[in-house]
């Protein structure tokens, strides 16, 4: 019986746990594609037990939804029906009434926006969030193909040769990490209304990733972190910034200084070239007036430097997930 494998009993308790997840901050919602497919994915990879596989996480996902929003349809406001309530909540964790974007977030929908494309002016407001929709989907496909046939592959149950079983489950852990970091830097580059602290997002997965890269790692946690000055500026966050990147920077060195510098995905000249960028940005900040009749030019540039090192991180992720085979260990491992 499916439900008595313990490989695919862990599946449904991870679903219960992202669901809870998703109900608790809806920008978990970043990382659903990709867990989606892969669970998808663990459905086909014994065809036999198909349809239960798939019933068993269906299940599990609409009673936990349903349990946690019973209250908000059957309390509430009177002279309202349960479906006024559950489109009154869909409205609030989707706004579209917001519109493409607020602050100066470091997206391509606002580097577009910019003279002369000024994308936000030439596209009608109703047909931004499938545009939107439209561009994201295009930017998870890798991520989500990529996990759908990882799910597909055979996973170990009770392998006779340990270290062999071992290595596909953290194969398995390793792609998905990468896959939900790409998964997130989609979202946060071309979704709808972002905030600028929504690329913490990709940086929680990333961050989860320093075994395996961690100039990668030191890279793109100060990237985030200078994306944030601008929102940082305007809460009066200068002080604690420069101290926490500086003691970053510190425990970087120390880091490197004991176990040597490992090869990259980041090679030295590119991150050079960022950490220059960065400062010089702030240099210039310090130095240069802001021109009358360009107030928010700084935040703009954070903006346009932000999103192209943004973007070179999702190529990465995407050379990440597609290099090597998917579980380069199963010859050696016998699968139950």
């Amino acid at each position: 019986s499916y439900m008595v494998q313990p490989e695919f009993r862990n599946c449904i308790i991870g679903s219960i746990f992202f669901c809870l997840a998703l109900n608790f901050k809806q920008m978990t919602l970043y990382y659903a594609p990709p867990v989606f497919c892969y669970l998808l994915g663990r459905c086909f990879s014994q065809p036999r037990l198909l349809v239960g596989r798939f019933l068993s996480l269906a299940l599990t996902v609409l009673i936990t939804f349903g349990i946690l929003w019973a209250p908000f349809l059957v309390y509430g406001p009177p002279n309202t029906t349960p479906l006024d309530r559950l489109l009154h909540v869909l409205g609030r964790i989707f706004p579209f009434q917001r519109g493409l974007f607020e602050g100066k977030v470091a997206n391509l929908w606002c580097v577009l926006s910019t003279k002369p494309i000024r994308i936000r002016n030439r596209i009608p407001p109703e047909l931004q969030p499938i545009l939107a929709l439209g561009l994201t989907l295009i930017l998870i496909l890798p991520a989500c193909y990529r996990m759908l046939r990882l799910g597909c592959q055979p996973f170990p149950t009770t392998p006779t040769n340990t270290t062999a079983g071992e290595a596909i489950i953290h194969r398995h852990w390793t792609l998905l990490l990468w896959a939900t970091m790409a998964s997130a830097l989609s979202f946060f580059l071309a979704s709808f209304q972002v905030h600028e602290k929504s690329i913490l997002l990709a940086l929680a997965p990333c961050s989860l990733l320093l075994w395996h890269d961690p100039t990668l790692v030191d890279w793109f946690s100060m990237v985030c972190c200078w994306s944030l000055w601008p929102l940082l500026q305007t809460d009066r966050l200068q002080v604690p910034y420069v101290a926490c990147l500086g003691l970053f920077e510190a425990l970087i060195r120390l880091r490197k200084s004991t176990t040597g510098q490992a090869r990259s995905m980041v090679p030295s000249w590119m991150a050079s070239a960022s950490y220059g960028a960065m400062m010089g940005l702030h240099v210039a900040q310090l130095i240069i007036p802001v021109p009358p009749n360009l107030p928010d030019l700084f935040e703009v540039l954070w903006a346009m430097v932000g999103c192209g090192m943004f973007c070179i991180a999702w190529c990465i992720t995407g050379v990440k997930l597609f290099a090597g085979p998917l579980n380069p260990e199963f010859q050696k491992a016998k699968i139950s």
